[in-house]
């Protein structure tokens, strides 16, 4: 499928099993601070573009990690002005299908992060996006 995207606008986002793209999720609880992300985030190596839906705690541990290492940041904040309630669902859906992978930092407690690993999960099932899945499960930081 790629060589028919080849030339695809900008604003154009497309699944990331169809271009190649080696994008990582990197979502979490919000108990789990910024700092504590960042320390589990060194033990890893990615490539390819780091993936934030910029909620308090693990994601903006995560976008802050990004940009001080040099990775490439996708922001990708749920849209709750506009969505109401179905943001939070909605935001992990597309990022889910726009990445390639998923690391999830999860007290084993939040809901909106075992949504995101559910999401992720369902389009690894379905053949996209999703081809490998790191739970990390840890105590809630401070």
């Amino acid at each position: 499928m790629a060589p028919l995207f080849a030339h695809a606008p900008a604003n154009c986002y497309l699944p990331g099993i169809w271009v190649g793209r080696a994008a990582t999720i990197v979502a979490g609880s919000r108990g789990i601070s910024e700092a504590e992300t960042m320390a589990h985030l060194d033990d890893w190596t990615f490539s390819g573009e780091i993936e934030s839906g910029m909620a308090p705690g693990v994601d903006r541990g995560a976008a802050q990690w990004a940009r001080t290492k040099g990775y490439p940041l996708i922001e990708a904040p749920a849209l709750w002005n506009r969505y109401g309630r179905a943001a939070g669902p909605i935001c992990n859906q597309w990022m889910s299908w726009y990445a390639s992978y998923l690391w999830a930092l999860w007290d084993g407690e939040s809901r909106e992060t075992g949504h995101m690993i559910q999401a992720a999960q369902l389009e690894r099932a379905g053949g996209v996006p999703i081809t490998a899945i790191e739970k990390v499960v840890c105590g809630s930081g401070g």
